[in-house]
């Protein structure tokens, strides 16, 4: 498969349910308030990309890269970050419900960050 490269593409409030993007590459993209339920992004590229309030329930991040991402306000409820690179990450008010982190602990609680 080829990679895609969508890099600050303008998708907010997009509806991609259930997309199968693997190793797509949307830098510095605008996904806020998308619907990414169950998608696949398995070793994706998603650094400084922009997805507050977005809803990634189910979503496979395996391996993907999200350094310096914007996570505020996510849905990461079922999320894979297995693998994933997520340093500088913004996970404000983010909900986590079996939600598995790139070390592969489970994540069950409404992450508040104070």
């Amino acid at each position: 498969m080829d990679e895609i490269y969508l890099e600050s593409a303008n998708l907010s409030s997009t509806n991609l349910v259930n997309a199968r993007m693997s190793m797509i590459i949307l830098e510095e993209a605008d996904l806020s308030n998308a619907d990414l339920s169950n998608a696949n992004l398995m070793l994706g590229i998603l650094v400084n990309a922009n997805l507050s309030g977005a809803n990634l329930r189910g979503a496979n991040l395996t391996g993907t890269d999200l350094r310096n991402a914007n996570l505020s306000n996510c849905n990461l409820t079922d999320v894979n970050f297995e693998g994933a690179a997520m340093e500088g990450a913004n996970l404000d008010d983010a909900i986590f419900c079996k939600t598995t982190m790139p070390d592969g602990s489970i994540r069950n609680d409404n992450f508040k960050n104070s």
